[in-house]
């Protein structure tokens, strides 16, 4: 199962409304095929980061739910309002 670790940079004091806007948009969008959880985290250290952890059943459903029409709305809704691309990473779980 991979997980998607996605760092999101909020433009300066916009933290707030990129909240909302996750609010309002993300549950459609995390309600796709192969979400399997999901967990948004405020960084203590960076009032302008926000951490996402999606955990997905396949990277097919991951492509699948960004190309979907709620996934076209989430993004277009937060993209307005980051100071740069996100940072992703997807990886496996391994035992620990």
């Amino acid at each position: 199962m991979p997980t998607e670790i996605i760092t999101l940079t909020v433009q300066p004091g916009r933290r707030a409304e990129f909240l909302q806007k996750v609010a309002e948009t993300g549950p459609a969008y995390l309600a796709q095929p192969g979400v399997q959880s999901a967990r948004f985290f405020t960084q203590i250290d960076d009032d302008d980061s926000v951490l996402g952890v999606i955990d997905w059943a396949s990277k097919a459903d991951l492509e699948a739910a960004v190309a979907s029409p709620a996934g076209q709305s989430f993004l277009g809704a937060i993209g307005p309002l980051l100071a740069g691309a996100p940072a992703m990473r997807l990886g496996e779980a391994v035992p620990a």
